[in-house]
């Protein structure tokens, strides 16, 4: 990476120094009020310094394709935008679903159920 750094940099000051001042037939666009905007081809200059630049880079490019590539990229969370009746009743979701695995054994058992009686043979009591 340090070899193209370095290839790079001697490069655009070749670009700026040498071939703007001996091959201005390389302007592709006329020469403007602002000189940061006119255009360049670079690409048909004979300067050998810089023809033996872009061999090295060209050369530094290719060696640096096979060498491992390590990658860190790291992204923003996203923004966490909820209503807070929304988060509320979250948190008491997991509240409960945690208290209950915690402490549920410690829960009385249910009592069980009385079977089904028939409507003939329930009792009504009005008067108690």
């Amino acid at each position: 990476m340090n070899e193209r750094a370095r290839l790079r940099a001697r490069r655009t000051d070749i670009e700026e120094k040498r071939v703007k001042v001996y091959e201005p037939h390389l302007r592709a666009s006329d020469p403007g009020l602002f000189e940061d905007h006119e255009k360049w081809d670079f690409t048909r200059s004979r300067l050998a310094d810089y023809r033996r630049v872009l061999v090295g880079l060209r050369r530094a490019v290719r060696d640096a394709a096979h060498e491992p590539v390590h990658i860190r990229e790291t992204m923003a969370a996203p923004p966490l935008v909820s209503r807070s009746d929304r988060r509320n009743r979250m948190l008491r979701n997991i509240a409960v679903a945690a208290s209950r695995s915690a402490f549920g054994h410690l829960a009385p058992k249910p009592a069980p159920l009385e079977p089904a009686q028939s409507k003939s043979q329930r009792k009504i009591d009005l008067f108690s």
